[in-house]
């Protein structure tokens, strides 16, 4: 092989390794792992679907959606993953609720519903490095609790 052609390899292999490490790099855990790590070493939630917004390796924003799995209650899991955060919420009404999310939620892919006469307990800060995070937690489809996560550098 030529000089030419050793490096032609050399560059191909080490673009090869930086893709590889990129798509582990931007795995929905990994993403979440960087953004709110309580969320994937938990037990009582479980990530049913998630959009990211942005390139692979500058996510610019996410949005998830979580289910709380069976014997888990989800007064405790909010005040967990509250915790992080100097304010834990509050609980709107369903027409509250809708007021809400016709204001705020509309752009997104993922968007909450609640059963009717039921509510949701909303969590929108502005963190300590200044990311968005809006959380809503709900009951749908009877007794189905959905957490969803909306994040924004």
């Amino acid at each position: 092989m030529k000089k030419k052609e050793k490096i032609l390899v050399v560059i191909t292999i080490v673009l090869i390794g930086l893709l590889i490490w990129g798509f582990i790099y931007d795995r929905d855990s990994a993403v979440l792992e960087r953004t709110i790590p309580d969320i994937v070493n938990s037990d009582d939630i479980e990530l049913v679907t998630m959009k990211k917004y942005g390139m692979m390796l500058h996510r610019v924003a996410y949005e998830a959606k979580f289910t709380i799995t069976e014997g888990h209650e989800p007064d405790e899991v909010w005040a967990r993953l509250s915790s992080n955060y100097d304010f834990s919420g509050s609980w709107l009404s369903y027409e509250e609720f809708q007021g809400f999310a016709d204001e705020n939620l509309k752009s997104y892919s993922y968007i909450p519903k609640p059963a009717a006469g039921s509510g949701a307990y909303v969590m929108a800060i502005e963190d300590s490095e200044g990311h968005h995070v809006c959380q809503v937690m709900d009951i749908e489809n009877g007794d189905d609790v959905y957490l969803y996560i909306y994040y924004t550098n």
